[in-house]
């Protein structure tokens, strides 16, 4: 990987992440205006460990700043000792993804360039039901996983398995190294923009991107606004040092890829924890644990059917209430009369 300097980073605008904590020792310049951080070997920043999900955060640079989001991750994403779902980067955040924790050294100030405007409203259609799912925010993310903004059924989809994002004004799609793939218009895509029109097609389910009819303006009142983060961040050392930027993924060989695509892409909850004693100790991956299952009640332990059971005192009305009643009555009151006399 090659090593660049940090007069050079600056020059180029990269914000370098400088590791603190952590396996890591060499700092990282964030060269691409897309980054996925995992736990893959395919991906722009690999972080091997058990505590990191295969496709863990994402990021987004441009004249906004960088742009951090979690990918429903299981351990989630931390910035100063808190979980963000997502975040803009400042100068000085600490951010932790499992063992690993970087300081944002450079390049990471916010900036006060504004938005791209008012972009057109877009969503997602199901081709087999016509239902449509709008699309808010600036990243969705697609995948079977609880936390997905759009959940999925298909049984090929992964856990987090693409993420649709807005960038300089446009939106595309990002494959997150799945083994199942991302397609447009039966394309297989790593990263594309989308159009109206375009088929995303994630297993054997389809979702055409279209434009949605733009909702009713609803007066709100205005957000205050967001206060600067307190002052007090640590300081840069003037000194050089060397710089890991971001690798370029690497396409597989053949080989490889009848290999990963053989596989399912299984949840990173069946992670098993790694006995390499190098990775050091972190968050501890998350655990399944089996369903108790409990024992078969009795008609008389059922508390529902215990509700629909017949008292005593019930039979007793209801024995009252039958039509031999009055017949019985009628006997008992003759024998009596008889013995009077």
């Amino acid at each position: 990987m090659q090593q660049v300097s940090l007069d050079e980073a600056e020059s180029r605008h990269w914000p370098v992440l400088q590791p603190i904590a952590g396996p890591r020792e060499n700092p990282v310049a964030i060269n691409r205006s897309v980054c996925l951080i995992g736990s893959r070997t395919r991906v722009n920043l690999s972080l091997p460990a058990p505590e990191v999900s295969r496709a863990h955060a994402l990021l987004l640079c441009d004249d906004r700043g960088v742009y951090l989001r979690d990918l429903a991750s299981l351990n989630h994403v931390y910035v100063n000792d808190q979980p963000v779902r997502e975040t803009v980067l400042d100068e000085g955040d600490e951010l932790r993804i499992g063992p690993f924790v970087f300081r944002c050294e450079r390049g990471f100030r916010r900036s006060a360039a504004p938005s791209n405007g008012q972009l057109p409203t877009v969503g997602l259609e199901a081709e087999s039901d016509h239902a449509r799912i709008p699309l808010s925010g600036r990243t969705t993310l697609l995948g079977t996983r609880q936390e997905c903004d759009v959940l999925m059924s298909d049984p090929l989809a992964a856990p987090a398995h693409a993420v649709i994002f807005e960038q300089d004004g446009q939106r595309h799609i990002r494959d997150l190294r799945t083994a199942a793939g991302t397609f447009v218009n039966d394309k297989r895509i790593e990263l594309a923009e989308l159009k109206p029109g375009d088929v995303i097609r994630i297993g054997d389910t389809p979702l055409r991107f279209e434009l949605m009819p733009e909702p009713q303006a609803v007066s709100a009142p205005t957000a205050p606004p967001v206060s600067e983060q307190a002052a007090g961040k640590m300081p840069i050392e003037s000194e050089e040092f060397d710089i890991i930027p971001l690798r370029d993924e690497q396409e597989p060989s053949p080989a490889q890829e009848e290999a990963v695509l053989s596989l399912r892409d299984e949840d990173d909850e069946a992670l098993s924890s790694s006995s390499d004693d190098s990775v050091g100790s972190g968050l501890a991956a998350l655990e399944d644990f089996p369903v108790e299952e409990l024992p078969e009640l009795s008609d008389s332990q059922h508390p529902g059917r215990q509700l629909n059971r017949p008292s005593e005192g019930h039979k007793e009305r209801a024995a009252k209430a039958s039509p031999e009643a009055p017949a019985r009555r009628s006997d008992t009151a003759r024998k009596a009369k008889q013995s009077s006399r």
